[in-house]
């Protein structure tokens, strides 16, 4: 009977109280890793900081504490109201701590699965259940000190509430006042709780109020959070910073751009650069630097938050690390959200007084490269001591590197969602209080660009904080490459190209032909420009357009572009996850298609070297590279029965395949597909649209540059364009903060795979010592020219690095072997072993003299 009376709370709450089971329900789901799983929100719980793990077990106790005690106070007026017993206060205290019990479990039962090289974290699993057992013995101990006042139901419930709620309107003033305002402590899953805990004590006295005959106040309570989302006038509007007007010093908030006028330019100068311009400088600096034309890069990088923007910073720092000098060869970067925000940050540092620009003026630097120039053996002491002391220069470049990249971005942002911008959005108070206060954009986005500065920025670079303009010249000059990105519009869903070059044919789809004089000429129009909507906006800033081409609702806002009509811009995701759209769109520009098979084709040929265009796609996750198998991810997993990683999906088609007949269709549809169905059909449609689009893009890109060109005398020439899928074979999950475990398991996976390749390729071509000790030294094979038939020595010697790469790939960390990988992984890897191959060969650029100091 006992037993019974201890969990009846429960069954009131099961049966009673829907609103505060809702509340229960979703925490525990949380805790236990069952809601949010694809943005470690589990972790984000769990956490591996001591003091936040303890912080979020106290707050998680706290709020199932609230719900108990708000059970009580409704079973107590229930039972006063029919005349009924009470139940004891153990039986409430006993569910409380069943309910500690199931949000302590993932302890016992959820682990996490350690990667091969990769350590693992324990320490983490028990700072939250600490905190949970914390505040349970926080509240036997003030049972014990003041029982008048916690025995007081009543009296405690208000107490929390008033408490909560002084709490949480000083830290909206703070944050409504002060933009720049960051509690360090209060990282998301603080945040996250306090306003749980917050919406659970107003639940539980609307709950408590309900039944002592004001059922009116459900209804209320309904309209008080729904019916102000109604009302357009009540939608906040978040504007970008800097949008100010040079010219007559107005924001352009105040006179918006009137989309019917485009695309026909404004009446002012230009302040584009020419596009095929930049790319003839670009091709004349590499001779100046290299003393030939020089294999032109395009980088692509996908989506992912802080885990693609490590992986693509990682891969671009360890290209140039082993191939001195490679960055320069980059002359165009595009792609999606985190991806982006890698790759811009690692152009950002090219710049005087970045990382590695200092790097590169370092005399150590100047040391190694002239060796390689002069090509010393390297078995030879004082080029072992020349490459040692440069690795130790560019692994701690390195570490001050990364650490602008590993932080946590997700802190600084949900501060600010909870704290300001969810409590005063649907009241349309934020953009007025911004306004008064001379505030056009204090919001979460701000906040993920406040976050970056502060990690990334030095008093000598300030990395993305820096207006996007100021890129322009070194991009004219072929020193910097050119970025190029994509966010979409959602109300039309066009691309916004933000760059600084002059990209107005990306803007229509095509030409009609044989139009009248005056008349639109294009089919469609699919993108507008930034910069001829806003030619004047010379402080916009670089870490802005990286901000809205990573803008993912409702994590980061649909910032509001001051055009007429508006237009709000999203993540580039939306429209193209991958960027391969946008370097497909250059690379089939004709004028940049003449020059790159006209006069640089020629130059290359004299050089006795092929015209060469290398594509970079980058991918930070696995299961980005399953286009071509046919079943989707849940039939795959019906089929298995079980969940799968992404390593596992073209395991599991192949199995499928060679499986024998008789067994049933497999069916995926639910009971209510038919309600579902279109639902569904719209994100199978914009997942088809966007990886199918891009492929058949690259495909007749390389179906153009597959044609030969005649020459000036007559020889038929063509481009190689050669794309290499470089995909992260760990699967890191997505979010703007990662464990470190995460961090590692991405950094492991560039060693194991990019670095080893890279060390031995520089090996058998002479530019490395002897990756391992323990191997024998082998000749020295120097690199064979690049032509355009087989080489055999060049065979050979990729061949015999090919094996060994794998060789210390299985031993590095004990990595799988080629044989245990699915094909979009081995592709990933062949691709890794031909471009090393190939960089390993390019000539190298001419010390330069010392001009920063690093930072």
């Amino acid at each position: 009977m006992k037993v019974f009376t201890a969990v009846r709370p429960l069954l009131h709450l099961f049966a009673y109280y829907p609103l505060l089971l809702l509340m229960v329900a979703g925490l525990l789901t949380l805790v236990c890793g069952g809601f949010l799983a694809e943005y470690d929100a589990f972790h984000q719980v769990w956490h591996e900081s001591p003091i936040t793990g303890v912080t979020n077990g106290l707050l998680v106790a706290f709020i199932l504490g609230l719900v108990t005690m708000s059970v009580r106070l409704a079973d107590d007026h229930a039972a006063k109201k029919s005349g009924g017993h009470t139940l004891p206060d153990w039986s409430y205290r006993v569910s409380w701590g069943l309910l500690l019990i199931v949000a302590a479990s993932p302890m016992a039962w959820k682990r996490t699965i350690p990667l091969d090289g990769v350590p693992d974290f324990p320490a983490w699993r028990w700072w939250f259940p600490a905190g949970l057992a914390a505040m349970a013995a926080v509240y036997f101990v003030g049972l014990r000190l003041f029982p008048k006042t916690l025995r007081s139901t009543p009296r405690a419930g208000a107490g929390v509430l008033a408490g909560l709620g002084v709490g949480y309107a000083g830290m909206l003033a703070v944050h409504t006042f002060i933009p720049d305002a960051y509690c360090p402590y209060f990282t998301a899953s603080v945040s996250f709780l306090l306003l749980l805990a917050f919406v659970t004590a107003g639940v539980g006295a609307v709950t408590y109020l309900t039944l002592n005959r004001s059922r009116w106040l459900y209804p209320a309570l309904l309209a008080v959070v729904v019916l102000p989302f109604l009302f357009p006038q009540n939608q906040i509007e978040n504007r970008l910073p800097n949008m100010t007007d040079a010219a007559t010093g107005r924001s352009y908030y105040d006179t918006p751009a009137r989309l019917a006028a485009y695309p026909l330019p404004p009446a002012s100068v230009p302040a584009e650069l020419p596009d095929t311009d930049s790319l003839v400088q670009w091709n004349e600096r590499m001779k100046d630097e290299f003393g030939s034309p020089q294999p032109l890069v395009i980088v692509t990088c996908s989506g992912g938050a802080s885990a693609s923007a490590i992986y693509t910073a990682d891969v671009l720092f360890t290209l140039e690390t082993y191939c001195p000098g490679f960055s320069k060869r980059i002359r165009l970067v595009t792609g999606a959200s985190g991806g982006m925000l890698g790759a811009a940050y690692f152009v950002s540092q090219l710049r005087d007084g970045g990382r590695i620009a200092a790097a590169h003026a370092s005399a150590e630097y100047r040391a190694y490269l002239e060796l390689l120039r002069r090509r010393v053996s390297p078995t030879d002491p004082k080029f072992v001591d020349a490459e040692t002391t440069y690795r130790g220069v560019m692994a701690g470049i390195r570490d001050d590197f990364f650490k602008g990249l590993e932080a946590d971005f997700l802190g600084p942002l949900v501060q600010k969602w909870v704290h300001k911008d969810i409590p005063l959005s649907p009241f349309g108070l934020l953009s007025r209080v911004d306004a008064r206060f001379g505030q056009t954009a204090n919001d979460r986005g701000a906040a993920l660009e406040r976050a970056w500065a502060a990690h990334q920025s030095t008093d000598a670079n300030p990395a993305l904080d820096v207006p996007f303009r100021a890129l322009q010249a070194e991009e004219m000059a072929g020193t910097l490459p050119s970025l190029v990105f994509t966010p979409m519009m959602v109300e039309d869903g066009r691309q916004l190209i933000v760059s600084n070059l002059d990209l107005g044919y990306m803007v229509e789809t095509g030409k009609r032909p044989d139009v009248t004089a005056g008349k639109p000429d294009a089919f469609s129009y699919m993108a507008v420009e930034f910069a001829k909507l806003f030619p004047n906006a010379a402080d916009f800033k670089l870490s802005t357009a990286v901000r809205m081409n990573a803008s993912f609702p409702l994590f980061s806002p649909a910032a509001a572009l001051p055009t007429d009509p508006v237009r709000h811009v999203v993540d580039a995701g939306y429209y193209d996850n991958y960027g391969t759209a946008a370097a497909a769109k250059w690379l089939l520009h004709e004028p940049n298609h003449r020059f790159l098979a006209g006069k640089y084709a020629d130059e290359k040929d004299l050089a006795g070297k092929e015209p060469e265009v290398m594509l970079l796609r980058i991918r930070c996750f696995a299961d980005q590279h399953t286009g071509s198998t046919i079943p989707t991810t849940p039939e795959l997993e019906r089929y298995a029965g079980r969940d799968l990683t992404g390593t596992e999906l073209e395991p599991t088609a192949e199995a499928w395949a060679k499986a024998p007949d008789g067994r049933p269709a497999v069916r995926t549809e639910g009971g209510l597909f038919t309600v579902t169905a279109p639902l569904s059909g719209l994100f199978a449609a914009w997942r088809a649209n966007m990886v199918y689009r891009a492929d058949e893009r690259l495909a007749s890109v390389l179906r153009e540059y597959k044609k030969e060109v005649p020459n000036r005398t007559g020889k038929p020439l063509r481009v190689r364009v050669t794309e290499y899928p470089l995909v992260c074979l760990t699967e890191p999950s997505l979010n703007w903060v990662l464990t470190r475990r995460d961090i590692a398991a991405i950094h492991h996976d560039v060693a194991r795979d990019l670095v080893s390749r890279f060390e031995l390729a520089n090996f058998y071509n002479g530019r490395g010592s002897n990756p391992d000790p323990t191997v024998a030294v082998a000749p020295t094979l120097q690199p064979a020219p690049m032509t355009k038939g087989p080489d055999p020595k060049r065979t050979e010697q990729t061949a015999k690095f090919v094996q060994d790469a794998e060789e210390k790939r299985a031993e590095l960390g004990k990595g799988p072997r080629a044989d245990a990988l699915t094909p979009a992984q081995n592709r990933s890897l062949a691709a890794q072993t031909d471009l090393v191959s190939r960089l390993s060969q390019l000539p190298l650029a001419k010390p330069t003299a010392p001009t920063t100091a690093p930072p």
